[in-house]
C-alpha cells in the first residue's frame, strides 16, 4: 500500500513540472555564399543612434532571400564606408563596412560559422558584431594573433566583457573557418576545428543586441578596428525553446463551448458558446473573458484584407479576444507578434496584450512640446513583488519611438534573469533592460489577453495582430532571489528522474516527517 501511495505521490508531484516542459529548436537564420552581383536599392536606415526616425538612402545591396547584405554602416550616410563583393566574396579594404540585415533578430542564443581571411595581423580589428552584444575581433601579440570573442552580460546594473579566446593560430594568407557560439548563457569558439578557451559562462546572463543586423568589417556602429580582408559562406543559427505560436492564418474560425466566470475573481463559471480561431496550440476566444460577453459587439474580426489578422476597432471600445491557459509561472519567457496600428487612433495608451498581475504591453504617445510629439512607442509594463512594502511594483522599458501608422511592426517582448527587455522590428533602446528587483511576478491567471486589460478596464486597443509567438528559457534557478522549483527536489536546478530517486528514498527512509532526511512536499 505504501508503495501504491508513493507511486501517486510522485505523479502528482511531478504533473506540474512537466507541463512546463517545451522543445529546443535549432532554427536556420541563413546562409550566405555571397554570390551574385551587387546593385543599387533604395533602402531605409536610421537618421540617428539611438534611433528616432529613418530616411531612405541609395546603398549598393547584395540581394539574399536570407536576408540582404548592406555595403555601408546602418546609420544615415554610412554608404561612402562600403565594403565590395568579388570572386565570390566580401572584400574589406581599410575603412569599408557592411552588414547582413536581420541577422540577429530575436538571437538570445546563437551561432555563426564562416570563413575569412586577413592580410593584416599586427593591429587589432574587429571582423563582426552584434550591437552592443558581442563582437568578435583579431588580437595580435607580437607575429602571433588569435580571435577574441567578447561577449556582455548583465551584472550589478551594469553592461560587464567577459572574454573567449581561440588558439594563436591566425596567419595572413591562410583561409580560416570559425564557428562560436553564445547558448544558454555558455560561449565556446572554434578556429580550424581547434576548441579555444571556453565555455566561458555569462552568470549575469547574455544580453541581446541592441539593432537585428549582423554588422561586419568594423566596430558595429562604424568606428575603429578596421578589418582588412575577405569573408564567405557565413551560416547563422539561432536556438530557442518553442512552446507555441498563433500564426492565425492558419487558424479555422469556428464555435465552441467555453468555461467563463460568472462574475471576475469569484471561482463559478459558466459555459458558453464562443466564437473561436481554432489553433492546435490553443483556441483564441472571442469576447471578453466574462460571461455574456462573448457577442460580436464584444468580439475582433478576422481582416477580411489582411486575410491573416486579428482586427479590433477603439470605436466600439469593447472588443477583446483571449487564449486561455498558456502562460504558464514562468521567470523566463519571450513573446513575439507583429502589430499595426490605425492611423485614425486617438488614445495616447492602448493596451495589446496583458497576462494579469504579470506583464503588459502599451502603446504610449510623445508629449507635446518635446521632441517626440506626433511619436509612438511601447511600454513594456512589468511586475514585480516588491517586499519592502509588501506590494506589486513594476519596471516599464520602452521601445524606441518609431511606430509608424498603417504599417506592420514586429514587436519582441522578453524577461530573462531578472531583466526585462522589448524591441520593435529588432531595435531596442536600452541593453540592459529593466531590472525585476524580485523577479517576475506570477500570474493571477494563466490567460494571454488580447485587445485590452484582463477586467476590460482602460483603454482598447485599435488596430491589428498576428503571428503571436510564445517561447520559454531555463528559470533563473539556485540564486537566493529565486529558489528552486518545488520538485527539484535534490537542488540541481533541474527536474528529471534523480528527482524520482531523490523522493523515493527519502519515502523509504522517512521516519518522521519533521526530520532533516524527510522531503517536505508542501
Amino acid at each position: 500500500m505504501k508503495n501504491l501511495t508513493l507511486i501517486l505521490i510522485i505523479c502528482i508531484a511531478f504533473m506540474a513540472s512537466l507541463t512546463l516542459a517545451v522543445s529546443t529548436q535549432e532554427i536556420l537564420v541563413g546562409t550566405w555564399d555571397m554570390t551574385g552581383t551587387a546593385s543599387s536599392q533604395s533602402i531605409k536606415v536610421p537618421i540617428n543612434d539611438p534611433i528616432l526616425s529613418f530616411v531612405t538612402e541609395t546603398r549598393n545591396v547584395l540581394a539574399d532571400s536570407d536576408g540582404d547584405i548592406v555595403f555601408g554602416t546602418f546609420i544615415e550616410g554610412g554608404g561612402s564606408a562600403s565594403a565590395s563583393v568579388s570572386g565570390g566574396q566580401l572584400v574589406f579594404s581599410g575603412a569599408q563596412i557592411a552588414y547582413i540585415k536581420n541577422a540577429l533578430n530575436g538571437a538570445i542564443s546563437l551561432e555563426v560559422e564562416f570563413d575569412f581571411t586577413t592580410s593584416n595581423i599586427s593591429q587589432e580589428a574587429t571582423i563582426m558584431a552584434g550591437a552592443g552584444s558581442w563582437d568578435l575581433r583579431i588580437e595580435p601579440d607580437g607575429a602571433n594573433a588569435r580571435l577574441k570573442l567578447t561577449t556582455w552580460m548583465h551584472e550589478g546594473g551594469n553592461s560587464l566583457p567577459r572574454y573567449t579566446f581561440s588558439n594563436w593560430a591566425v596567419s595572413t594568407g591562410v583561409t580560416h573557418h570559425v564557428k562560436f557560439s553564445i547558448i544558454n548563457d555558455n560561449v565556446q569558439i572554434v578556429l580550424d576545428g581547434v576548441d579555444g578557451s571556453g565555455p566561458t559562462a555569462l552568470q549575469g546572463g547574455f544580453l541581446a543586441s541592441v539593432n537585428p543586423h549582423l554588422h561586419m568589417g568594423a566596430k558595429w556602429n562604424g568606428g575603429e578596428r578596421y578589418f582588412t580582408g575577405t569573408m564567405d559562406d557565413i551560416t547563422v543559427k539561432k536556438y530557442e525553446s518553442f512552446a507555441g505560436d498563433w500564426p492565425m492564418l492558419s487558424s479555422t474560425k469556428t464555435t465552441k463551448n467555453v468555461d467563463v466566470p460568472v462574475v471576475l475573481n469569484q471561482p463559478e463559471t459558466v459555459t458558453e458558446t464562443r466564437t473561436v480561431m481554432q489553433d492546435p496550440n490553443g483556441d483564441v476566444v472571442f469576447g471578453q473573458w466574462l460571461a455574456e460577453k462573448g457577442s460580436w459587439y464584444y468580439s475582433p474580426e478576422k481582416d477580411d484584407l489582411l486575410t491573416d489578422a486579428l482586427e479590433f476597432e477603439w470605436g466600439n471600445a469593447s472588443e477583446m479576444a483571449y487564449i486561455p491557459n498558456i502562460f504558464s509561472n514562468r521567470t523566463s519567457f519571450r513573446c513575439e507578434f507583429d502589430v499595426m496600428l490605425t492611423s485614425d487612433w486617438f488614445e495616447p495608451s492602448q493596451t495589446i496584450l496583458v497576462v494579469p498581475q504579470s506583464w503588459i504591453v502599451r502603446t504610449e504617445r510623445g508629449a507635446a512640446g518635446t521632441a517626440y510629439e506626433g511619436k509612438t512607442r511601447l511600454l513594456f509594463i512589468t511586475y514585480f513583488y516588491n517586499y519592502a512594502n509588501g506590494t506589486l511594483s513594476n519596471h516599464q522599458p520602452s521601445s524606441p519611438w518609431i511606430i509608424e501608422e498603417d504599417q506592420w511592426h514586429h514587436v519582441t517582448v522578453w524577461t530573462y534573469k531578472n531583466r526585462a527587455h522589448i524591441s520593435i522590428d529588432g531595435y531596442k533602446i536600452d541593453v540592459l533592460g529593466g531590472n525585476l528587483d524580485t523577479g517576475l511576478h506570477a500570474a493571477l491567471y494563466p490567460h494571454l489577453f488580447i485587445g485590452a486589460n484582463w477586467n476590460a478596464n482602460g483603454m482598447f486597443f485599435d488596430g491589428n495582430i498576428k503571428n503571436i509567438k510564445l517561447t520559454a528559457f531555463d528559470d533563473y534557478c539556485g540564486e537566493s532571489t529565486w529558489g528552486y522549483l518545488s520538485t527539484d527536489f535534490n537542488l540541481d536546478c533541474r527536474v528529471d528522474f534523480k528527482d524520482f530517486a531523490a523522493l523515493a528514498e527519502s519515502w523509504l527512509q522517512c521516519t518522521d516527517p519533521e526530520g532533516a532526511e524527510c522531503i517536505n512536499l508542501n
